[in-house]
């Protein structure tokens, strides 16, 4: 019986780890050049030739971005937050980042003038909302009850096979 204990503790244990590693952000884009950003980022326009780009994706993710035809890599830090600060041109960038089955899109435009503005999409006031992702993938984040079904799913067979080896049963007792 104290051998079943153990076991049990350990699973749970393995159970609770396991479930806290599944678990992701989505990833995000936070401010441009000291301006924050909310809702889906659409454009964006700055007088600020190096913006800084801030934002948060999984812990530890590698963040692809591709500002033109410049590709470049950000590492997410183990809290999930990462930046990038570009040396831009004035006109206007297409800007894609990506993490994992994540992207975010948008247009970064650099003025000579004096105005920032952002444009945005809230998808708290809009009803329709587009989502794309790979056939058959899970997006960051999804996998989660999926991963827990199989964990106690497994847990379950080895308890049955533990309960077994430590309890036989015959036949004749179970009558």
């Amino acid at each position: 019986m104290k051998k079943l204990v153990q076991i049990l503790i350990v699973f749970v244990f393995a159970l609770i780890i396991s479930v806290n590693a599944v678990s992701a952000a989505s990833l995000a884009v936070t401010s441009i050049g000291g301006v924050a950003t909310s809702g889906t980022l659409t454009s964006f326009t700055t007088t600020d030739t190096t913006p800084t780009i801030i934002g948060t994706a999984s812990n530890d993710a590698t963040i692809d971005i591709t500002i033109d035809d410049l590709i470049v890599a950000a590492t997410a830090d183990s809290t999930g937050n990462w930046s990038y600060t570009p040396t831009l041109e004035a006109g206007a960038h297409a800007v894609e980042i990506a993490s994992n089955l994540e992207t975010i899109s948008f247009t970064l435009t650099v003025n000579d003038g004096t105005t920032t503005t952002t444009s945005t999409s809230s998808t708290e006031s809009s009803t329709t909302t587009t989502s794309t992702t790979s056939s058959g993938l899970p997006t960051a984040g999804a996998v989660e009850n999926t991963f827990l079904v199989i964990v106690l799913g497994m847990f379950l067979i080895g308890l049955g096979v533990v309960a077994h080896q430590i309890l036989p049963f015959s036949e004749s007792e179970l009558e």
